[in-house]
């Protein structure tokens, strides 16, 4: 087995997640609001873990913003290595990516079972600065939770990846916006809806009680790092 540290990770002070509406007093256009996660929810989370592990689910594309601003930028370039319908598609999907929260507040609705507990409804988590690995390690900074993931259930676009190694930008950690994590009960169940809806989702983990966070594939074990060492 092998042991690897990945991603630079990043930090917030404040971390702030998008809750969905508990009643339709308080529901708004989209269905969720914006709070800052609080020791309530640190507290619900742990709880909710002693039962059983809530899925994890990323929504969108990982890289998918980074690489179309370099086929905008750079598309003479990118011409030479790539064919132009490659190029085109990767503009295609960033104008449909865009539509990502739309499609998971049309989808999901106000579907309580997707909630981990009665007590904390399905929460929505961007990924923005420091790209996937650095929401992650945001997402346990902030509910104080580990995770076991699966980094071959990351879905990720072969045109994406292409194009960011050919500019050796890593695609997990480059800012993004469009893409969402999720932490739900039934991640399965999520995903299908929403690929059904055309919107790419994944269930990648679980959420953990131990403060490990760790992608897993066969026999192999990678570390998120802690930014601060």
């Amino acid at each position: 087995m092998q042991n690897k540290r990945i991603g630079k990770g990043a930090e917030e002070k404040k971390y702030c997640a998008l809750f969905m509406c508990r009643s339709t007093h308080q529901n708004t256009e989209t269905g969720f609001t914006e709070e800052e996660v609080t020791d309530q929810h640190r507290r619900c989370l742990k709880e909710i873990l002693q039962l059983y592990r809530p899925s994890l689910l990323l929504i969108g594309t990982p890289g998918q913003e980074v690489a179309a601003g370099l086929v905008l930028r750079e598309q003479e370039t990118l011409k030479e290595h790539f064919p132009a319908w490659l190029l085109a598609d990767v503009l295609r999907q960033r104008a449909e990516d865009e539509e990502v929260f739309a499609g998971i507040t049309k989808v999901l609705g106000e579907g309580r079972e997707y909630a981990p507990a009665p007590e904390l409804s399905p929460v929505l988590l961007p990924v923005k600065k420091g790209g996937l690995f650095g929401a992650l390690w945001n997402l346990g900074e902030a509910f104080g939770c580990g995770m076991r993931l699966r980094m071959s259930d990351i879905p990720m676009r072969q045109s994406v990846i292409e194009i960011c190694n050919l500019y050796q930008i890593n695609p997990w950690e480059c800012d993004d916006k469009g893409v969402w994590l999720m932490i739900c009960k039934n991640g399965r169940q999520a995903e299908e809806l929403l690929r059904r809806a055309g919107l790419p989702a994944g269930e990648i983990g679980q959420i953990t009680e131990k403060a490990e966070r760790i992608f897993v594939d066969h026999d192999e074990v990678r570390y998120l790092n802690n930014p601060r060492l």
